[in-house]
């Protein structure tokens, strides 16, 4: 009992931050689907860039 008490919390311990990363990945996949230049600061990045002097 002891085994499979210890086995499934090493499991659970291995797969949740996997799990986090996967879950974060398709968070940030269907945020991209739905307004793509909000993402990693690629709205902010082309409005400075429009707002820039020529100079």
């Amino acid at each position: 009992m002891t085994v499979a008490l210890i086995a499934g919390l090493v499991w659970v311990g291995a797969a949740l931050p996997f799990g986090m990363l996967l879950g974060r990945g398709m968070r940030l996949a269907d945020q991209r689907d739905q307004d793509p230049f909000r993402i990693d600061g690629v709205e902010r990045y082309l409005r400075e860039q429009a707002t820039a002097p020529l100079s």
